[in-house]
């Protein structure tokens, strides 16, 4: 009757988890919490395994079934490729530090996604392109460009 003392709490944490993973799911049944899915790259299932095995309320235990690095599925054929990378890239742009080539620390994540379809393009040449905004000199866009 109820969940169990620290149920949201652990729910709470068990959705920041998953934000390692791109795809995955969670699954809690009273002081169970099971994942599986795929991490973005070895070093985010690094952060999941260390995340995973710290810091749950009182009673909570976390087991992850399942949980690749990489990419999971097929390799996906040139048409399937421009596709997904379509999907990813569509949705939010890769923003850099202003006045420097470095990827902006929200905009990170968005790499990692790209770079996740990417390794499934085996074989595929990927153009990457990009320009500055108009702040700053004319000199300093240009050797940022």
């Amino acid at each position: 009757p109820g969940a169990p003392p620290g149920f949201v709490q652990a729910a709470v944490k068990a959705i920041d988890l998953l934000a390692l993973l791109v795809e995955g799911e969670a699954g809690l049944s009273g002081t169970n919490v099971v994942f599986s899915g795929s991490a973005l790259h070895a070093k985010a299932k690094e952060m999941f395994t260390a995340a995973l095995s710290s810091s749950w309320p009182d009673g909570f235990e976390a087991t992850a079934s399942a949980v690749d690095a990489g990419p999971s599925g097929p390799s996906l054929d040139l048409a399937a490729c421009e596709n997904a990378l379509s999907d990813v890239t569509d949705s939010l742009a890769i923003e850099f530090e202003a006045g420097r080539a470095d990827v902006a620390g929200h905009s990170r994540h968005q790499v990692d996604r790209i770079a996740y379809v990417a390794l499934r393009c085996p074989g595929t040449l990927i153009a990457v392109a990009g320009h500055t905004d108009s702040d700053g000199s004319h000199e300093k866009n240009y050797g940022l460009s």
